[in-house]
């Protein structure tokens, strides 16, 4: 499970206030910070499962949410949903109940889903309430690739896609007591673990991370091929002969195939490390037909891209044999 974890300080269990060093619990302290100043810390913490949420997924992660609060002395308690679409629209409901009679029939895909829990709780040996904002975050990633693939131009798809779909959930808490916030990231953790994941291939992982070295090192390779034929092209076509014409036949002929190797080997090269690229561990939010419908285009795009992969790699090699083949062609050629 890839996450991330930040905090603004170390939780000790004494601090020292006043003139005369007076020892004092840390939940008493957080409680004077906090009615002096106003301010309360934030803690998040974020991930990049590749998770897969349908409207029973986030109505569990309520009643987990809801579950913890029992535990707490809550005096005031309220909470939002917000739905973003793509082309940005959405929905706002004020209350889960409401949230429960969602359209699923919108044909409109689900980009994210924020839910915001405004939490008044008054700690154990304290007597004032304490403010906390829970606010979680989550991500359809097939439904951020289908609008990057919309506006951004083609070139940009690639870097695009890596920063904007790589997180995929998030949740983050402002506080005032660290222990009780801490409580609310465990309580995620747990639901995002409960999640069903679309398994990752590591042999992928190993390929996307260093995908752009596909390119330049092919065509390296595919010309270092074709100048060793040639090379050994020089030695048998005009060892022991001097005919100017024939020489520069085997130069023209050389060099009109050295610029077409070159050419269909970078653009090959360029449809291998879009192929690469552009593979996609499924992660979405399944709430209505639209999310359905992206769904299953997605996953043809998937098989699209295997086949793509595949095929510009066999066309790769294949570039190369002929490359290894093209001595024999000019010295027929010349011959």
């Amino acid at each position: 499970m890839g996450n991330l974890i930040e905090h603004d300080r170390e939780e000790v269990e004494i601090v020292k206030v006043g003139g005369d060093g007076r020892a004092v619990s840390l939940k008493t302290y957080q409680d004077i910070y906090n009615q002096i100043t106003g301010k309360t810390e934030e803690t998040k913490s974020r991930y990049k499962d590749a998770i897969k949420i349908g409207h029973e997924d986030i109505r569990q992660l309520h009643v987990k949410i809801e579950q913890l609060l029992d535990v707490h002395d809550v005096v005031a308690c309220n909470q939002t949903i917000n739905i973003f679409y793509e082309k940005e629209r959405k929905d706002v409901f004020t209350s889960f109940e409401k949230f429960e009679a969602f359209n699923s029939s919108s044909s409109s895909p689900v980009v994210h889903v924020v839910l915001s829990y405004n939490i008044s709780i008054v700690p154990a040996k304290l007597q004032r309430p304490q403010e906390y904002t829970i606010t979680i975050r989550l991500s359809s990633r097939i439904a951020l690739l289908k609008e990057i693939r919309e506006d951004a131009p083609a070139f940009m798809q690639g870097p695009l896609a890596a920063m904007m779909t790589s997180e995929t959930a998030e949740i983050k808490v402002d506080y005032v007591d660290y222990v009780i916030a801490r409580g609310f990231i465990e309580v995620f953790d747990e639901w995002i673990s409960g999640c069903d994941k679309t398994d990752e291939i590591n042999v992928v992982k190993f390929a996307q991370k260093y995908s752009h070295f596909v390119s330049p090192l092919g065509k390296i390779l595919i010309i270092f091929l074709y100048g060793f034929y040639i090379y050994n092209a020089i030695d048998s076509s005009f060892l022991g002969r001097e005919d100017l014409p024939a020489l520069a036949k085997f130069f023209i002929i050389s060099g009109v195939a050295f610029y077409i190797v070159h050419m269909m080997s970078g653009v090959l090269l360029r449809i291998l490390e879009g192929a690469v690229d552009s593979y996609s561990y499924i992660s979405w939010i399944k709430l209505n037909r639209g999310d359905s419908q992206l769904i299953r285009n997605e996953e043809k795009k998937r098989r699209n891209n295997i086949w793509m992969f595949l095929g510009s790699a066999f066309l790769t090699v294949m570039l190369g044999v002929l490359g290894s083949q093209i001595s024999g062609v000019i010295d027929r050629f010349v011959g």
